[in-house]
């Protein structure tokens, strides 16, 4: 019972983290674009980094999934990301699209492997 309620807990925080996460953002952008990109790569790192610390044993049994499913699956932000993915297609905005996935593809996978690198 005491891991589901840990869970509850830590994405509850991560959603909190992840709306402050965009009002921040938005003091330099008019989009959430911005604010979703940061969260995702920062989520990315976490991730690698939780792996990492998993892997080679610093993280106490359970807390791996507490960290990586609750925290940063609350504030990563996937459908998020596909939705204003999809929007940007709709309204034929190729370039930004193709710059807004390529850059969020690329910088996600190399913050979590910078993550898991300096785990490990």
């Amino acid at each position: 019972m005491l891991l589901p309620l840990a869970l509850a807990c830590a994405a509850a925080f991560g959603a909190v983290a992840r709306y402050a996460t965009s009002v921040w953002m938005q003091q330099y952008q008019s989009t959430s674009l911005g604010g979703t990109l940061v969260a995702n790569v920062l989520g990315a790192f976490g991730a690698g980094l939780v792996a990492g610390a998993a892997l080679s044993g610093m993280l106490p049994s359970g807390w791996h999934l507490v960290l990586s499913t609750g925290f940063l699956g609350a504030y990563t932000t996937f459908s998020t990301w596909m939705v204003e993915s999809a929007t940007l297609l709709r309204k034929g905005r190729w370039r930004l699209l193709l710059g807004y996935t390529l850059g969020s593809t690329l910088l996600g996978t190399a913050a979590a492997a910078l993550g898991l690198a300096l785990m490990l």
